[in-house]
């Protein structure tokens, strides 16, 4: 029989589990518009090769989001 103990603890390590997860994702984020912000302003790159990688940055962002 589930308590309402093991219930409050099942709870709160669900959501220690969720802000983790989150915190992962927002670090991800966060180094994926770095990447995406150095090919543009910091690397010298030709136009189609910067959006090319840009394009892929992109790509592996809109998965993660």
């Amino acid at each position: 029989m589930t308590t309402k103990n093991n219930l409050e603890t099942q709870v709160k390590d669900l959501t220690e589990q969720l802000e983790q997860a989150q915190d992962r994702h927002q670090k991800l984020a966060s180094a994926l518009g770095q990447m995406r912000y150095r090919v543009f302003e910091v690397l010298d790159l030709e136009p189609t090769v910067r959006n090319k990688i840009v394009n892929e940055i992109d790509t592996v962002f809109k998965r993660v989001l």
